[in-house]
């Protein structure tokens, strides 16, 4: 049992010199994918409805779009309203938004 744990603990600290150390996240690249991501529909249906955030949900997704961007199109809300409900940041600090 011991011998297991000292193999675990040597590995786990290869692994962090070999694999994580100097990884830097790309907010870019991060912040793209999130948009991309149906799943930002949610923020939606309290304002515009289940019925029209999956019409919106189910174009994008089909389309290969963005949910800001086929709801933009659709016309479901003003800009600033949808720019303000599909704001990221407010969705990962937890709690309930609005």
């Amino acid at each position: 049992v011991l011998e297991a744990v000292d193999l675990l603990a040597t590995a786990s600290t290869v692994m962090r010199e070999k694999m994580v150390e100097g990884i830097e996240a790309n907010g870019d690249r991060a912040q793209w994918l999130l948009e991309q991501n149906v799943i930002i529909i949610t923020a939606l249906v309290p304002i515009i409805g289940y019925d029209k955030s999956a019409e919106v949900a189910k174009k994008a997704f089909a389309e290969g779009r963005g949910v800001r961007e086929v709801a933009l199109e659709l016309g479901v809300l003003p800009e600033d309203e949808l720019n303000a409900a599909l704001d990221l940041r407010p969705m990962t600090e937890g709690g309930v938004v609005g």
